[in-house]
């Protein structure tokens, strides 16, 4: 039976699996590399809303029309119609302390419209800056330099695939994925440690799985996908 095994691609492991594939001979394991670090954009919904009164009223219309009956995400009616209301107050409003309180309603009314264009980006990746800038959104972009290598092991169990990733420090998880054909996954529990087990597959097929870690600022980007060959 001939065992694989997956390596970080650092210079080390490179220099052994050339030296393995130039030798010519059949060996019992087969050395994959896992792939590199990549450079993962995180794109977020931020609201952008300018400090003066004036500024501040041309804003919010901006935005409730730009929810209204928007293509990519629909905005039910009752927070459409609370928005508009909350707008009306804030944008007739004749003193400062009027002002104030009306704007933090319509601000929060705004903001609430806004998690739901994130969402809709966050289950749309390759399209989530068009989404949230249909609703006139800004967008925010932070790069990750997230090292995406983790390792897939046979385990001793036939149809067991043992995942194990690099550690996230404290106040970390690791989320899994698993899929079938690479194309449709499925959520796996997540764990504190940075490893866990994915049972019950059939031997002779392929399993891809997918890694992120998610910290306290919420998860960061999903690994490449890797597949592996059951035992």
């Amino acid at each position: 039976m001939k065992k694989t095994i997956y390596l970080a691609p650092n210079r080390r492991n490179r220099r052994m699996a050339d030296k393995a594939k130039a030798s010519g001979k059949k060996h019992v394991a087969a050395i994959v590399l896992m792939s590199s670090p990549v450079v993962i954009h995180t794109v977020t919904a931020v609201l952008d809303m300018p400090n003066a009164y004036g500024d501040r009223k041309q804003r919010c219309e901006e935005i409730i029309t730009a929810v209204t009956g928007n293509t990519y995400v629909t905005v039910p009616a009752p927070v459409l119609t609370q928005t508009n209301t909350d707008y009306v107050a804030y944008s007739t409003a004749t003193s400062s302390s009027i002002k104030e309180s009306t704007f933090r309603l319509i601000n929060n009314d705004l903001k609430g419209i806004m998690s739901l264009f994130q969402s809709a980006a966050n289950a749309d990746p390759a399209n989530a800056e068009t989404i949230i800038l249909s609703g006139k959104f800004k967008v925010k972009k932070i790069t990750l330099n997230q090292k995406h290598e983790f390792e897939l092991h046979n385990g001793i169990l036939s149809g067991t695939i043992h995942l194990n990733a690099p550690g996230g420090g404290s106040y970390t998880c690791h989320d899994w994925e698993y899929s079938p054909d690479g194309i449709t996954f499925t959520k796996m529990t997540p764990t504190i440690p940075a490893e866990t087990d994915m049972i019950g597959l059939t031997p002779g097929e392929y399993a891809h799985f997918r890694h992120r870690l998610i910290t306290k600022d919420g998860p960061e980007g999903w690994s490449q996908v890797e597949r592996i060959m059951v035992n």
